[in-house]
């Protein structure tokens, strides 16, 4: 799959990268910097995903969902049925039976997908510590 940046998308990426390898040089002092450069990075390829902008089909309910569960996917909290149902103001019994007949694939499914997928990324870059990504993505 990967991402297609739109507009000015790919200067910014590119731009944040050459700060981040500027700050990699005293990781301790810029951890914050670093924190914030990427976080800024993610929100990028939020607003860029695939699922979101090519399958027009799909309602805007449905995109607010995914761009939720990729914001919170870091608080299991977050995630949970009875929040995400408060949250989107619909019964907890209808939001995955909604989701699934959205998406093709249950809520917990996608889920546990994009947290696998987060975590095979982090892995091949050998940037983060198994430690890492237990305390982070569980």
């Amino acid at each position: 799959m990967g991402f297609q940046l739109v507009g000015e998308d790919n200067a910014i990426i590119t731009l944040i990268f050459d700060t981040l390898l500027l700050l990699r040089k005293d990781q301790i002092v810029n951890q914050e910097l670093i924190w914030f450069q990427l976080f800024s990075v993610v929100h990028v390829l939020q607003r860029n995903m695939p699922e979101l902008r090519s399958n027009s089909f799909k309602s805007r309910d449905l995109q607010a969902m995914f761009c939720y569960i990729h914001k919170n996917i870091y608080d299991p909290n977050r995630l949970r049925i009875q929040i995400m149902a408060e949250h989107f103001n619909i019964a907890n019994d209808y939001l995955g039976i909604y989701f699934k007949r959205q998406a093709g694939i249950t809520l917990r499914e996608y889920i546990q997908n994009y947290r696998n997928t987060l975590i095979r990324q982090r892995i091949a870059t050998g940037r983060v510590t198994l430690k890492e990504l237990s305390l982070n993505l569980g």
